[in-house]
């Protein structure tokens, strides 16, 4: 049976976020950064950096104590999302967003985020989710997609 908690990030937590991070950008980015951007990412510990330095605004679920994904909010901003792979399909990802969207839907009028254009499952999810793509740009990592929730408060 999957029990389901959130909370606050701690500085323990870092022992399972950063390995779970550096496996997501290896087993499922890769496939569409490539492996030259993936590696660069992973190799030189940017990485490792970005989940330290966002601690603070870190949340994790859990299953029986055992992180399964993390969600990272500055402000009205998700700028972090990530479920381990082997919850994906189980409905972990829901469950952390669903959750996340009706607590800052009590503060914030809309809420954004961003996804590599280049990522259809990630795509693909946020539009199921009823996120509204709003803008397409370049950056130097990429095309990024934004994306926009709108709260009626």
């Amino acid at each position: 049976m999957i029990n389901y908690k959130i909370r606050k990030a701690t500085e323990e937590d870092l022992d399972v976020i950063l390995p779970m991070g550096r496996k997501i950008v290896d087993e499922y980015e890769r496939t569409h950064l490539g492996n030259e951007m993936a590696d660069g990412f992973i190799n030189s510990g940017m990485c490792d950096q970005i989940y330290r330095e966002s601690l603070e605004n870190t949340t994790v679920l859990t299953d029986k104590k055992k992180i399964t994904g993390l969600i990272i909010i500055v402000e009205n901003t998700i700028q972090g999302f990530l479920i381990n792979k082997t919850y994906w399909g189980t409905g972990a990802a829901q469950y952390l967003m669903s959750k996340t969207l009706n607590k800052m839907a009590k503060k914030y009028e809309e809420v954004s985020l961003e996804c590599f254009e280049s990522s259809p499952r990630a795509n693909s999810y946020y539009r199921k989710m009823g996120w509204e793509k709003t803008e397409v740009k370049d950056t130097d990592n990429g095309r990024m997609v934004l994306y926009k929730r709108y709260f009626n408060n």
